[in-house]
């Protein structure tokens, strides 16, 4: 019998994931070198690759590429974001690195191929291989994927959609109904309202199968979707300028600590999901620094810069689309929270205040959708 795995690419963060069968349930998988190893969070592999030898189509991936602190060059080497560019229309320009084009699909096609390289099994060895795809673009990214993948054989890859994933790993099973997907990353807010497929053989198909045939009739489909650039990354460039503004400092005095300082930033912003407060301790211009930053003042900081005011705005365009489509509030089974940003306690007030009678599911922001896929690779859809 061989391993059902799972591949979840995303936007900021990717995730690799073995079914167990003895427990029935999702194992993720700590991949060496690529993978973020943080204390009480699951291991994931931040989706960054940096181009070394774009001639020679040498990268680093992941975590190895915030090791190397290659997240800090001045250069056009890093890709970050680089999965909206591979289904965009119009797509990104491409960049000359090394007197040779990379584009957002050339870094992802390096990157899914180093994750799929950090299984630890012998491709012989995989029953099922499940990949996600975005929902709203499905058919043209299982044709990138099947662009992407020559190693392993057609007839193991499986693709879902991730809305449907999100479902089925926050246990959402019942055919047809519809959610709201909530996808709030370090870079991007993505609301996704769909329904899910009616019939539980239809959830997903083998890639080969689905190039040939309409792919859409194994996805979940989309009443409404609306999106914003805005994430994480924003608000730890917000508690930055904060803390200048608090020690009176400019940019250009942080030189070399403007990267730690973003850290510390960073840091900050995650602890006060859980904490009432949170320490900033950094060094610029030759001296120490240490200011306490509290929820509150945070969520001031938030408001002050329109963080609410967009958040509110992104809803209220996907519940006017829905509508239009004969789609109501009542209509909505579940708010499924996804990604990172989605864990801070005024993202969910914020949204609880719109959804007050429906469940809102926030307890596998970083997983659901790796989960669900596997789910489906066992025969759960």
């Amino acid at each position: 019998m061989g391993y059902k795995l799972a591949i979840d690419f995303g936007t900021t963060n990717s995730v690799i994931a073995r079914w167990n069968g003895e427990d029935e349930e999702a194992t993720i998988i700590n991949a060496d070198k690529i993978s973020t190893a943080l204390e009480d969070l699951p291991p994931v592999v931040p989706s960054l690759l940096y181009v070394k030898d774009g001639k020679n189509n040498t990268v680093v991936c992941g975590q190895a590429v915030r090791d190397q602190e290659l997240d800090t060059m001045r250069d056009n080497r890093l890709f970050r974001n680089f999965k909206r560019g591979i289904v965009a229309t119009p797509a990104p320009e491409p960049r000359m690195i090394d007197d040779t084009e990379w584009a957002d699909r050339d870094a992802g096609r390096n990157f899914v191929r180093t994750l799929i390289e950090a299984i630890p099994y012998q491709h012989e060895d995989i029953d099922q291989l499940v990949l996600t795809a975005p929902v709203a673009s499905f058919e043209g990214y299982l044709a990138w994927l099947n662009e992407v993948l020559d190693d392993i054989a057609l007839d193991k890859i499986r693709v879902v959609d991730e809305s449907t994933a999100a479902a089925l790993g926050y246990a959402v099973t019942k055919p047809g109904a519809v959610v709201l997907v909530f996808d709030f990353g370090g870079g991007t807010l993505d609301l996704s309202l769909v329904q899910l497929p009616e019939e539980r053989d239809k959830t997903g198909g083998f890639l080969k199968r689905l190039r040939k045939g309409k792919a859409n009739q194994h996805s979940a489909r989309v009443i409404a979707k609306a999106g914003r650039i805005i994430g994480g990354s924003d608000i730890d460039q917000w508690i930055l300028a904060e803390m200048l503004k608090r020690t009176g400092l400019k940019s250009t005095d942080l030189s070399a600590d403007y990267a730690t300082l973003l850290t510390r930033c960073e840091q900050a912003k995650i602890l006060l999901s859980n904490e009432d407060s949170a320490d900033i301790a950094f060094e610029a211009d030759g001296k120490q620094h240490k200011i306490t930053l509290t929820r509150e003042e945070l969520e001031t900081l938030l408001e002050e810069n329109g963080f609410f005011t967009a958040l509110r705005r992104v809803v209220d365009k996907v519940m006017h689309v829905a509508r239009q489509r004969g789609i109501f509030k009542e209509d909505i089974h579940y708010v499924l929270m996804v990604g990172g940003t989605s864990l801070m306690p005024s993202v969910q007030a914020t949204l609880g205040k719109y959804f007050t009678d429906m469940a809102v599911r926030a307890d596998k922001p970083f997983t659901a959708v790796a989960e669900g896929a596997l789910q489906v690779a066992a025969g759960y859809g």
